[in-house]
């Protein structure tokens, strides 16, 4: 069972699953956006009181839709007609707040939190790769032995990428100070903005602008990676008889 939660433009803007067991059920919609975080196929079976699991941003006040579709193997199909309700704002806003606009910041840095995950994912299979070429050269006895300073350039370009997007972990230990990382922007909005109603703040904006143009440049060069001396590095492997690397 599904609750599809619409705008007033008809636009998808949640899925809620229900229990399909017979009886009377209730499902709830906490008036926010999907997850832009990775979806856990094994969450922890306990979390600790502050450790809330992560949650997508506010929505504007407006109209909004409910429909329940029923899925089967057959497909799916609506149980009938969507039905119409009201978010309302809260009645305490500041003088000067635009509720549409606070709701379209917090859905722009989703997108950035979004992109954000996805280089992570990225940044951390690509050191698996790596892992797996530099256990497998010693294994490649034909191999060029310049292959191993060809490991060692992309490994100081992936560091050079997990840190833009992580800090700097040396300093971090030390408890250095150091400019914030495009993941810290990002998390510091979501952690400073998306509990509230409130405008964002100027240097909210400007975090945003900066993360998102860091993301711009990210996503170019792991792409250039992947594609250069990532692709390079495996031909050469593979024309030296290398056994099979994931």
């Amino acid at each position: 069972m599904l609750l599809i939660v619409s705008d007033a433009a008809g636009r998808k803007v949640r899925w809620i699953e229900g229990p399909a067991r017979e009886g009377l059920h209730r499902v709830s919609w906490d008036l926010r956006g999907p997850v832009p975080d990775p979806v856990e196929l094994d969450p922890p079976a306990f979390r600790a009181p502050w450790e809330a699991p992560p949650t997508g941003p506010l929505v504007a006040p407006g109209r909004y839709t409910a429909e329940l579709v029923l899925v089967t193997a057959g497909g799916a199909r609506s149980l009938g007609a969507a039905q119409s309700f009201e978010v309302k704002p809260v009645p305490n806003l500041p003088p000067g707040t635009d509720p549409a606009a606070v709701a379209a910041f917090q859905g722009e840095t989703a997108e950035a939190a979004r992109r954000l995950e996805a280089a992570k994912g990225e940044l951390g299979r690509l050191k698996d790769r790596l892992r797996s070429l530099r256990a497998t050269l010693g294994e490649t006895p034909k191999a060029d032995p310049a292959l191993h300073a060809a490991l060692d350039t992309v490994s100081r370009t992936l560091a050079d990428l997990d840190r833009r997007v992580n800090g700097d972990p040396i300093r971090q230990a030390l408890e250095e100070p150091e400019a914030p990382s495009i993941g810290e922007r990002i998390g510091a909005i979501r952690n400073g903005h998306w509990q509230t109603r409130q405008m964002p703040t100027a240097t909210q904006r400007r975090d945003l602008a900066i993360a998102t143009a860091g993301l711009d440049a990210l996503e170019h060069d792991l792409k250039a990676l992947i594609a250069g001396d990532l692709a390079k590095l495996e031909e050469a492997f593979a024309a030296a008889g290398a056994p099979w690397i994931p």
